[in-house]
């Protein structure tokens, strides 16, 4: 019974010698994990911070910048230089990273292996983060937003596309100059040869749809490039409709102009819709339903004929009553 006793005991000694080796090697290192935002729209990115405080004397191993996070993407990363303070070595790793998912989530935690001045290795965990992804509700077209790439300095072109429309503008006025000189000649020698009118941008946008279903993209099961070939359409109408460059706007400001502009809500709901499904189709790698590509089509070719100028519907329809 003696023995038994004494056995006990060395065993709870052990057990707390262990334990104070354990707590005294976790104040030397430890790890911490932060994001910028913990509800988002799905397809946004969130900032996800690791900061590794380690001993000096450790060794420590950074985690992949490739790292398994379930079901967030790493869109982007940046590492910087260690920082010395007071006796550690400070680590920091930021990420950034989006989920096409909703719901709420956690985002797993790491591991970090290290080694001790004596050699003994070790690995620390860091804490999940639950994040909560809400969708993007298409009766809310304000608040639609892009699945965008990496968190990147977006430089502003609008100074370009304005000296660019000026210079447009004067060589149009120029040919027209020209085409009426050489339209009056003609016509002072007996010769009357009328310029054809150009196709109006609905007529145009049409012709342009009909072509790219009569491909055998959607055959192939090529997404990708038939929605991308489907938003420029609908973006080059909208361009030549409102005047505005459409084809370099993102989703969001071209919703955001086409509100500004005072169009029909259904009709910004309908050019939301489609554009929304577009980039989940290029970015996102979503594989599109039938209904989901013909609602999408239907989509496009409502919004060019319910937004069409009379005027020229017009011009169109004077044109064929000659002929």
């Amino acid at each position: 019974s003696k023995y038994m006793k004494m056995h006990l005991i060395n065993k709870i000694i052990l057990f707390i010698i262990l334990l104070s080796l354990s707590l005294s090697a976790q104040e030397k290192i430890s790890v911490e994990v932060s994001v910028d935002k913990q509800e988002i729209t799905m397809g946004d990115l969130i900032k996800y911070e690791v900061k590794i405080k380690a001993d000096e004397n450790y060794t420590v191993f950074l985690p992949e910048l490739g790292i398994n996070l379930d079901k967030f993407e790493i869109r982007d990363y940046k590492t910087y230089p260690p920082i010395k303070e007071n006796g550690y070595i400070v680590y920091k790793i930021d990420y950034w990273i989006s989920i096409y998912y909703v719901g709420t989530y956690k985002i797993p935690s790491i591991s970090i292996k290290y080694k001790t001045p004596e050699g003994k290795e070790g690995t620390i965990k860091s804490e999940e983060i639950e994040i909560k992804v809400k969708s993007l509700a298409p009766e809310d077209t304000k608040e639609f937003r892009d699945v965008k790439g990496p968190v990147l300095p977006i430089p502003n072109y609008r100074k370009l596309y304005i000296t660019l429309g000026i210079i447009g503008s004067l060589i149009a006025i120029a040919v027209l100059i020209i085409v009426l000189i050489r339209y009056y000649k003609k016509r002072k020698a007996g010769i009357v040869e009328p310029p054809p009118p150009p196709l109006p941008p609905h007529e145009i946008a049409l012709k342009e749809l009909e072509k790219l279903l009569s491909s055998d993209l959607l055959e192939k099961k090529k997404y990708k490039v038939f929605f991308d070939k489907l938003t420029q359409i609908l973006k080059t109408y909208l361009e030549k409709r409102y005047n505005f460059p459409a084809t370099d706007y993102t989703t969001s400001e071209v919703i955001e102009f086409l509100d500004k502009r005072d169009v029909e809500g259904g009709i910004i709901s309908l050019v939301a819709n489609t554009l929304k499904l577009a980039d989940l189709v290029k970015f996102a790698k979503h594989t599109p339903e039938g209904k989901e590509i013909d609602s999408a089509v239907e989509n496009v070719r409502t919004v060019v004929n319910l937004t069409k100028l009379v005027s020229y519907a017009l011009v169109s329809q004077s044109a064929e009553e000659k002929k």
